[in-house]
């Protein structure tokens, strides 16, 4: 992975506040999309083993050992910022590591979920064939990944950031800090209520503009990519917006 996709990550999650929401979620109600994502029951999840593979923050990843699993959660940047932030619990495991080159053992996980990762990666068939390798038979995978662009707004964001993705973080930095002062302007002038603070704005507009890597797919891409991999009964649980997120089993 290149240093640009480590460090634009590193900023993003170090600017994030740990009483903010994410993607303007609490922890309760990704919970619950997570369970319609994986298409399972609560009860189906105590005692596994659960890879979140690329696990941002932290936060889904601590809420998802309420279910009485244990949770390794994976990123590529430096967690000890999280580890210092997220209250100590004995099931949840923070290690540093690529979803390109994981450094776990094979077939480990009953569960291995990655939401808005492997895009972000210059391979990401590669990173999804390496996340399969780390799945139980009989375990499940899902994946959420960006769908193809639909729109203007998606194609005025995929421009900027084609030239942001390039700049020094820290003109990125100033260039994002400005945009969120225009949107909270606007908004202010508008009188329409406040729907991101500033560092949550700042968030997104990281996640949205920094990452080199930012590739799109159509379902039908993502489905031959479970088929190649033998994964029986693929599901398409969240078809979003942004995104498409699909499941099956090993």
């Amino acid at each position: 992975m290149k240093k640009d996709t480590k460090e634009s990550f590193q900023k993003e999650w170090s600017i994030y506040d740990y009483n903010d929401k994410t993607w303007g979620l609490n922890v309760e109600e990704r919970k619950k999309i997570f369970l319609r994502d994986m298409d399972v029951i609560p009860e189906k999840l105590r005692n596994k083993i659960i890879l979140d593979a690329g696990c941002g923050n932290g936060t889904l990843s601590m809420g998802l050992s309420d279910f009485g699993m244990r949770v390794v959660a994976m990123d590529i940047i430096d967690l000890r910022r999280i580890k210092k932030e997220i209250k100590a619990n004995s099931n949840v495991h923070f290690i540093q590591g690529s979803v390109l080159e994981p450094p776990l053992k094979l077939g480990l996980f009953d569960f291995v979920f990655s939401s808005g990762v492997i895009h972000h990666t210059p391979d990401p068939k590669k990173a999804f064939r390496e996340l399969i390798k780390l799945v139980k038979i009989g375990g499940k995978i899902y994946i959420w990944v960006y769908r193809k662009k639909k729109g203007p707004k998606d194609l005025i964001i995929y421009s900027i950031s084609r030239i942001t993705s390039r700049l020094p973080i820290s003109f990125q930095n100033l260039i994002y800090s400005l945009f969120t002062m225009i949107f909270r302007t606007i908004e202010i002038f508008n009188r329409k209520k406040i729907k991101k603070n500033r560092t949550e704005r700042m968030v997104w507009f990281y996640d949205s503009l920094s990452p080199r890597y930012q590739s799109r797919h159509s379902l039908e891409e993502i489905f031959s990519w479970f088929k190649e991999e033998k994964i029986s009964n693929i599901k398409l649980t969240n078809d979003g917006k942004h995104g498409y997120g699909v499941c099956g089993e090993k």
